[in-house]
């Protein structure tokens, strides 16, 4: 059986790779990054830590029941929207020190580029957005629960709709709300994009140019949606600081991850984990210690939101390092496509240069310790430029191994 990752020679895209940063970049370029970087984790860590203690603390001090008045004081749905939106907007105001104090370190840096008023309308918009999701899934996951003992399961086919929904609605829907998209208007990356895509197996319907430098100098790129809303998305930075053979190496590392599916498969294994997740969930509202501890009366009971969003909130952390090695895993992958695709032999040189220039000014944690290693959803710069080099030797050795069997042969 081949392992994972078989199709990229000897490695094994699945495990991290062997790179020193130091063969890549100097010791000052190391250190700013990583002075830019730890303090970035650090508050990251304390807002989601004191999340986790403030939800503890309104479940076991029964703050939804307090807020609800006992069973009976309104109709059920309305405790939920009560309990949903009190801890939605709670939350938003636990985010908002963090924020701010975000806003003005990435000013400080020379990455910010939003107004105080920018920052506060975006803020505003996730707070609706979040209240009407939050809500609508509250309101049908109630549903559920009070009109069958197998709610669980029927919440899992439910989730597993909503996700697929979500993805495929939000390229089009949810993300004109905070930026502005226009087609891709270089006809010499358009063109080589739909030509790439021919080549590879790939339909490209959509490649898009984001407004990101209203908020910020940083580069990126992503890809998004299913079905009718896939596209490729290149923010306006990238495409303002680099030349548009450099960016195509951007896009052939996107086109990478639509070839082989990967928002397809997160979403297959996300929804096979949901499974035993809702269950264990069933489980624990069912428990006569926890509703002693939380107060509440079982599953049906609209002061349970908290717990629920506690214990889905522990799972999720607990599943979130299987989910990140797997992001790393599928961003090999996606390179090594990129480099395979890179036309000539100076793409795989293209490709080293790039990786190291949005590395440097994004400052990239590029010696990442090991728990910061695995808390990244991507592999650092140096373990991709070395991936670069082993499919440059790859490439090399499949020319010379070709022109001796021409050779052979003539």
């Amino acid at each position: 059986m081949a392992r994972p990752g078989a199709g990229a020679g000897e490695l094994n895209l699945y495990r991290r790779l062997p790179a020193d940063p130091r063969a890549w970049f100097t010791d000052g370029e190391i250190a700013r990054a990583a002075s830019y970087r730890r303090p970035l984790r650090r508050v990251g860590l304390a807002e989601s830590l004191l999340g986790l203690a403030l939800l503890v603390a309104a479940v076991a001090t029964h703050a939804a029941a307090r807020l609800l008045g006992g069973p009976g004081a309104a109709p059920w749905w309305v405790q939920v929207l009560e309990v949903v939106s009190a801890l939605v907007v709670a939350g938003t105001l636990l985010g908002l020190p963090f924020g701010a104090w975000r806003l003005g370190y990435e000013r400080r840096w020379g990455f910010s580029h939003q107004t105080a008023g920018g920052w506060a309308a975006d803020r505003l918009k996730e707070l609706l957005v979040s209240l009407v999701l939050s809500n609508a899934a509250a309101l049908g996951f109630f549903a559920l629960v009070r009109a069958t003992p197998a709610w669980w399961l029927f919440a899992w086919a439910g989730a597993v709709v909503l996700s697929v929904v979500l993805v495929a609605v939000a390229p089009a829907v949810l993300a004109p709300l905070f930026n502005k998209f226009r087609p891709l208007d270089d006809p010499w990356l358009s063109e080589r994009a739909v030509e790439l895509g021919r080549r590879v197996g790939v339909r490209i319907r959509q490649v898009l140019v984001m407004d990101a430098s209203r908020r910020t100098a940083k580069h990126n790129a992503y890809f998004t949606g299913l079905g009718r809303t896939k596209r490729v998305v290149l923010w306006d930075t990238l495409l303002a600081d680099y030349e548009p053979s450099a960016t195509l190496a951007v896009l052939a590392h996107e086109l990478g991850h639509w070839r082989r599916r990967h928002l397809q498969r997160m979403l297959a294994i996300s929804a096979a984990v949901m499974l035993p997740g809702l269950y264990a969930l069933h489980l624990l509202l069912a428990s006569p210690a926890v509703q002693s501890w939380a107060g509440i009366r079982g599953a049906a009971d609209p002061a349970a939101v908290p717990v629920a969003l506690l214990a889905v909130s522990v799972m999720q952390a607990v599943w979130m390092p299987v989910t990140l090695w797997l992001s790393r895993a599928w961003e090999r992958q996606a390179d090594m496509d990129a480099l395979r695709w890179s036309d000539g032999d100076g793409g795989f040189d293209a490709f080293r240069g790039m990786q190291r220039d949005l590395a440097v000014k994004n400052l990239s944690d590029l010696a990442p310790s090991r728990w910061a290693y695995l808390l990244a959803s991507h592999p650092p710069a140096a373990e991709r430029m070395a991936l670069s080099l082993h499919g440059a030797l790859r490439g090399a050795s499949g020319s010379l191994h070709g022109a001796l069997r021409g050779a052979s042969g003539s």
